[in-house]
Formats: C-alpha cells, sequence, structure tokens
C-alpha cells in the first residue's frame, strides 16, 4: 500500500509550472548494507526476546498459564498491527508540514522509549517486594506499536535506492541476519529464564539503546524505489503472487503465533526441563534461517507458483505434528523426537513464506515505508488471530468439561482456515494457468 500524494490545482497560464526541488543527494541515498544489517542484527534480538520468548518469562516470572499467555499474544498483536499501520501515513504526513524531522530520528526516538519500556518490568515491585504482573501488559501496550513502526522504516531504508538482483540479494542477507538473531536469543535466554526472567527484558532494552550509535551510518531518510529503464522490470505475473502471499503470509503467523503461547505448557507436559524449552522451540527458527538462506542465494523460485503451494504444505503438515504430538505420545524421547520434527517441518513453511511474502511486497510494492508497513501489518494480523484461536479453543475445552479436545478444536479451526486460504490460492492459480495458456495461443 503506498499513499498517493496530494492533489495540487494546476498553475495560472501566465505563470510557469512550479518545480519540486530533487532530494538532496545527502538526504535520499542508498543506506549501506552492512549498517542496515548490523542494526537490524541488534534489535531482533530484543523482538526474539519480547515478540517470541516473552511467554516462557512470564510463565516463570508471574505463573501465567496458557489462557493469559494467549490474551498477551493478542493485546501484543492489536498494538503492532496499530504501529504497522499508521506509520508511513503518519511519517508522509510529518514530511509534508516539515523538513526537520527525519526517519533516522524517528529510528533514535523509537529506541530510547524502546528502551525505557523493556525496563519496566524489572524495576517495578509491588508493595509486598515481589512482581507486578501489570507491568508486563504496559509493555506489551508500549512494545507491540513501536516494534510495527520500527520494522516498516527499517525495510525502507533495506529497499531503497535497490532493485532486481541487487534488492534480491539484500533482501537475502536481512531476513538472514535477523532471523539468525532470533535463534541466538533463544538459545541465550535458556540458562536464565528460570531464575532472571524480568533481567533478560531489561538486557533487551539496553540492547536497543546500544544500537543507536550504528544509525550514524545512515542517511537522513530512505532511498527511493527504483523504477527506471536501466533497471531490470519485473513481470507481470509479481503483481499476482504479491496479492497470492499477503494472503499467505498473515496465515502463516496465525500459525506460529499460536505455537508460541502453546509451546511452554506442552513442553511442561512432556517433562522438558526449563533450560532446554527455548533452545528446542527455537528448531522451527533454526531451519527458517537455513531457508532464507537457500532462497537469498537460488532464484529459480521467483515468479513461480509451486513456491506457494510447497510453502504452504509444510506449514500445514509441521502444525499439525507440533499441536498433535504432546497428545499423541507420552512424556519422552518418542514426542519430543516427533516435536522437534514437526517444528522442523513448519520452520521451513514459514521461511518459504516469508522470503516471498518480502521480496514481492518490496519489489512490487515500491520501497515505500506504507509497502513495508502492509507487510508488517499482514504479520500482525496473524499475531493477533493466532492466539485469538488458541484461547477460543480453551475456553470451549473448559465449557465441555473436556480438556483433551483443545488441540483437536485447534486443528479443526485451523483446518477451516487453511481451506478458505487454499481455496483463494488455487483459484489464482487457475487464472494464472489460464492467462498463460491464452498468451501462449496468441
Amino acid at each position: 500500500m503506498t499513499t498517493e500524494p496530494s492533489p495540487i490545482a494546476p498553475p495560472l497560464p501566465a505563470q510557469p509550472p512550479v518545480q519540486t526541488p530533487a532530494p538532496t543527494p545527502s538526504a535520499r541515498r542508498r543506506a549501506g548494507l552492512p549498517s542496515v544489517l548490523a542494526f537490524t542484527f541488534v534489535n531482533s534480538l530484543g523482538t526474539g526476546v519480547v515478540t517470541n520468548g516473552i511467554f516462557f518469562l512470564t510463565r516463570q516470572a508471574y505463573g501465567f498459564g496458557d489462557a493469559a499467555n494467549y490474551t498477551l499474544g493478542i493485546v501484543f498483536a492489536a498494538m503492532y498491527i496499530a504501529g504497522a499501520v499508521a506509520v508511513g501515513p503518519l511519517l508522509t504526513r510529518l514530511a509534508a508540514r516539515t523538513d526537520a524531522i527525519s526517519h533516522r530520528a524517528i529510528l533514535i526516538a523509537l529506541m530510547l522509549v524502546l528502551g525505557s519500556a523493556c525496563l519496566l518490568p524489572w524495576g517495578v515491585h509491588d508493595p509486598e517486594g515481589g512482581r507486578s504482573a501489570w507491568s508486563i501488559w504496559v509493555l506489551a501496550v508500549i512494545y507491540g506499536p513501536l516494534t510495527g513502526s520500527l520494522w516498516p522504516v527499517v525495510e525502507a531504508y533495506l529497499s531503497g535506492e535497490r532493485r532486481g538482483g541487487v534488492l534480491r540479494s539484500a533482501t537475502g542477507w536481512f531476513n538472514i541476519v535477523w532471523a539468525s538473531a532470533v535463534v541466538l536469543a533463544f538459545w541465550v535466554m535458556a540458562p536464565y529464564v528460570e531464575a532472571h526472567p524480568l533481567a533478560i527484558v531489561a538486557a533487551v532494552g539496553v540492547l536497543h539503546v546500544l544500537s543507536i550509535p550504528v544509525l550514524a551510518r545512515f542517511p537522513r531518510d530512505p532511498g527511493r524505489h527504483l523504477d527506471h529503464a536501466d533497471h531490470e522490470p519485473h513481470p507481470p505475473v509479481y503483481r499476482d503472487l504479491l496479492r497470492t502471499f499477503r494472503v499467505l503470509l498473515p496465515a502463516s503467523y496465525v500459525l506460529s503465533t499460536s505455537i508460541g503461547p502453546f509451546m511452554p505448557g506442552a513442553l511442561d507436559r512432556m517433562n522438558v526441563p526449563t533450560a532446554w524449552q527455548t533452545p528446542l522451540t527455537a528448531t522451527w527458527l533454526a531451519t527458517r534461517v537455513a531457508v532464507f538462506a537457500l532462497m537469498g542465494l537460488v532464484h529459480r523460485w521467483h515468479g513461480r507458483w509451486s513456491t506457494a503451494v510447497h510453502g504452504s504444505a509444510a506449514l500445514l503438515i509441521g502444525y499439525a505434528i507440533v499441536v498433535l504430538a504432546p497428545r499423541v505420545f507420552e512424556p519422552g524421547p518418542a514426542g519430543v523426537t516427533a516435536l522437534i520434527l514437526g517444528l522442523a517441518v513448519f520452520g521451513v513453511g514459514m521461511g518459504i513464506v516469508y522470503s516471498a511474502a518480502l521480496y514481492y511486497a518490496l519489489e512490487v510494492g515500491q520501497a515505500e515505508v506504507s509497502a513495508g508497513g502492509m507487510h508488517e501489518a499482514l504479520i500482525g494480523v496473524g499475531y493477533l488471530i493466532g492466539p485469538a484461536i488458541m484461547l477460543g479453543a480453551t475456553g470451549a475445552a473448559g465449557a465441555m468439561g473436556r480438556p483433551g479436545a483443545f488441540e483437536w478444536i485447534v486443528l479443526g479451526t485451523i483446518g477451516t482456515l487453511s481451506l478458505g486460504v487454499a481455496t483463494v490460492v488455487g483459484r489464482r492459480l487457475v487464472r494464472a494457468g489460464r492467462a498463460a495458456e491464452g498468451a501462449a495461443g496468441q
């Protein structure tokens, strides 16, 4: 989604047209890839802990059960969507009113506020000296919209003045770096989850602040989207694929964000020690990194509908194994092995869908903050629906008096959702096939 400029009234005939001055080279130039990647890595360590790992921390710090964690996920997601949707139009309006505020200044402000917010749960205690759970809800309300605003701006710096093979390579490295940071965060936090859960969140705040010096190497504003004749044009099928992956992307995050708050309770039921729970959960995050690397190196998937089919299949198969493993297997090596296998397959699907969705968003959607904002907002939709499904299934199973029905309610709901997504993708596949046949017959 891009924001159209406001219409300008035509000049009077006696006056020459008003020429808008071109942006200065210092304001609009390509951001150095190493700087973008360094900033991305540090901040992804933080968002890996707060966005993906917070459910393990709240279980240890506040004794949150599954329902509380699902609710926390819903609150975070609603705020994330608000930030992702608002940041593009907000920056456009600010740019129209004043030159004093830059994208780089916005990033610095975000780092300072995020850093301060992460110190809140660690520093706040109730009158008896215990931990105050309200502070984690405040963190979700602050952290959600700010990270929803952060990544569209970073993606604009990543894609500005890049297109074609250069953009493909940059996007591939971007995916590898942020996803590797999330995996690393899950491993590094593992020994401290049980004894120091809130200190981990405070450390994230320090990381956000420490990333500010990297921004000195960013241009004042992101470069423009390259759309000139001397750059490789994208085939028309890219637009169809962009629309398709804008359906698959939130669907994939429905699955992944329902897995997040589900895993702490599932691993407890399977008798997995606390110190091993986050590394085991990181299995799907690690296989996602491997797929990011592969898709960044091999470009034959561009423009192919089979990418959408393979990614969807891996998502559904892996998800079903993960949800059913704690129910089908008794606690022990067999159940844990099945769970790891399911997570690995699921990570392959997540890597395929995310890589394709981001590439088409930046290549076709142009290097505007609103294009990245749409991409992040779609992720936020998944963040919202996933925990909502799990919370609803928990309530339904409790109302039925059959806790064992939880997994089957989840799979039934996800199956219905997946059928709708498959119908949309299938129709577009048929349309694309007919269009190709028509073009060949001419």
